[in-house]
């Protein structure tokens, strides 16, 4: 009867510990599936990126002398010019017109004047003889206006550079004083005009260092900095709000042009010894952030963190985890605290 009893007990004992494996087994099995990394520490770099082109660092705009339209252009757009040389003709008719017309005004003027001659010294001849003056003073200076804008008629360049039509001037078209014809562009004065979005915007200023890779040259980005932040928005083509800004870059030894896209990595700052984690670890409850650090046990506990520097993929823990925890990546908003989970 003893014995009977002892092996009823081991059986017992040995049926609870069955169970005991099976749910622990089954436990296991159910437990949900999650990424994970490892809290780490590194330097990081806070950086922002943004796409833009080579534009004209100091343009030349040289405009029509009157309203009329362009007869030749015996230059190519984006050829390059030296000073002197003849760009464009355009038709000279009115300003020939304009001419004779100031000519012959200035031509009487001076008759007028010339008949005042010996007319005596009252206040009355005084009085005439001013308005006579003041008459060829007006009209001399008509003449050489419209002699000026006549040899107008003939465009050249007025410096060395790389010549760039406006949009609409070929032959035929109307062009006016208000009317650029072309711009010459100074190859050595290329800038790397970028356009940053809004959210990145206040933390950049002149002076800071910056990498622009253009498409034509994979591989070899130019240095720079940034020269200029203008303070007037522009829509992105993805209906984004931006900024433009002005990176001077060194491209010697590089025949860089007009127009070359590319994007530019503009440095923020840089932390030595940063506690990082991956950003799409940290999630936010109640206006705090947290992430799930993964235990011995398999077992998540949700554990609040400050947060420093971040760029786009990881982000900086200043309390809260330390370097070589293991922090869960995926379905962060759906897990509890104390859930056990399965880490791949």
């Amino acid at each position: 009867m003893k014995r009977n009893r002892i092996i009823a007990i081991g059986v017992a004992v040995a049926a609870m510990a069955a169970l005991g494996a099976g749910y622990a087994y089954s436990r296991a099995a159910n437990a949900t599936s999650v990424t994970t990394a490892k809290a780490s520490t590194q330097s990081l770099s806070v950086t922002v990126n943004a796409a833009g082109k080579l534009v004209s660092g100091h343009p030349t705009a040289v405009f029509a002398p009157a309203v009329t339209t362009v007869l030749t252009l015996p230059v190519a757009d984006g050829s390059v010019v030296k000073a002197g040389d003849v760009v464009a003709t355009l038709d000279d008719s009115a300003l020939q017109a304009t001419l004779a017309q100031a000519q012959a005004a200035a031509t009487a003027a001076r008759s007028a004047r010339t008949q005042l001659n010996g007319t005596g010294t009252s206040d009355k001849a005084a009085a005439a003889k001013a308005a006579a003056d003041a008459a060829v003073t007006a009209t001399k200076r008509q003449l050489d206006l419209a002699q000026a804008n006549l040899a107008k008629a003939t465009v050249t360049a007025p410096a060395d550079g790389t010549l760039v039509y406006a949009p609409g001037i070929g032959v035929g078209a109307g062009v006016s004083p208000t009317t650029p014809l072309f711009q010459l562009v100074d190859p050595t004065a290329l800038l790397f005009e970028a356009q940053v979005d809004e959210a990145d915007i206040a933390g950049l200023q002149v002076g800071q260092k910056v990498s622009v890779a253009l498409d034509a040259f994979p591989g070899a980005p130019f240095t720079g900095t940034v020269a200029q932040l203008r303070p007037t928005a522009v829509t992105t083509t993805t209906g984004g709000t931006a900024f433009p800004v002005s990176i001077s870059q060194d491209a010697a030894g590089k025949r860089v042009m007009l127009g070359m896209s590319g994007h530019a990595t503009i440095s923020l700052s840089s932390v030595s010894d940063a506690v990082t984690v991956p950003i799409q670890s940290v999630f936010t409850d109640a206006g705090a952030k947290y992430v799930w650090v993964l235990g011995t046990n398999s077992a998540v506990k949700k554990t609040a963190v400050t947060l420093g520097a971040a760029t786009d993929t990881l982000v900086q823990v200043t309390a809260g985890v330390s370097s070589g925890d293991t922090v869960v990546t995926s379905l962060i908003t759906t897990l509890k605290d104390g859930q056990t989970v399965s880490a791949k």
